[in-house]
């Protein structure tokens, strides 16, 4: 069975290609310049009974966390009360349909 696939999508996996390459590049060069957190000297301090309250840079640049960047969008606005319709419940007219009373 032979595959062909057109000019247009060549070019899209191409381009998906280069960019999962250079995605890549760049957390391997994060990596790299890197250092864990804590240290090993702030493990041992720690261990030793010392309270270790801020942590040195690790190189890595500033921590973005997702639910702190998706709060910074801002909240939707609230919609006002009573902006919905609800069903009103309608009671049976008496005699109607097959009622509950029963003859004697």
């Amino acid at each position: 069975m032979t595959i062909t696939v057109d000019e247009a999508t060549k070019e899209l996996l191409a381009r998906d290609r280069e960019s999962a390459d250079k995605s890549r590049a760049e957390a391997f060069e994060k990596l790299a310049r890197g250092r864990p957190t804590p240290t090993q000297e702030e493990c041992d301090a720690s261990k030793a009974g010392v309270a270790i309250w801020e942590h040195e840079d690790d190189g890595s640049g500033p921590e973005i966390h997702p639910l702190l960047a998706h709060r910074s969008m801002g909240a939707a606005p609230a919609k006002p009360a009573g902006s919905y319709q609800t069903r009103q419940a309608s009671s049976r007219a008496s005699g109607s349909g097959s009622g509950s009373s029963h003859s004697g």
